[in-house]
């Protein structure tokens, strides 16, 4: 938290829109364990102690149908404070959208 490179963002559109309901957003995350804040289009749908552990892990968040708009931008943060080189830090291997 606090860093450059502290939130990863990314864009999508919705077809066909309006969406039939919510989507399903899955990450692989890796690093420290700490506090991890998702939102879409300004919307936070997690705000929490993430569970990450140093070994890659899969987690899902829901993108409910009501803050999605043609085209949205989602936002991964890390809320960790990193005190030294390699603290607090969280790597996002990949990201996969579904329609649920």
């Amino acid at each position: 938290a606090g860093s450059k490179l502290a939130t990863v963002t990314f864009s999508f559109e919705c077809d066909p829109f309006p969406p039939e309901g919510d989507y399903r957003l899955v990450l692989s995350l890796q690093g420290e364990p700490g506090p991890l804040r998702v939102s879409v289009n300004g919307t936070t749908v997690s705000e929490s102690n993430s569970g990450i552990s140093p070994a890659f892990s899969r987690k899902e968040f829901t993108l409910p149908v009501s803050a999605l708009k043609r085209g949205n931008t989602v936002k991964i943060e890390n809320l960790a404070p990193g005190k030294d080189e390699g603290q607090g830090t969280v790597l996002v291997a990949y990201a996969v959208l579904k329609r649920h």
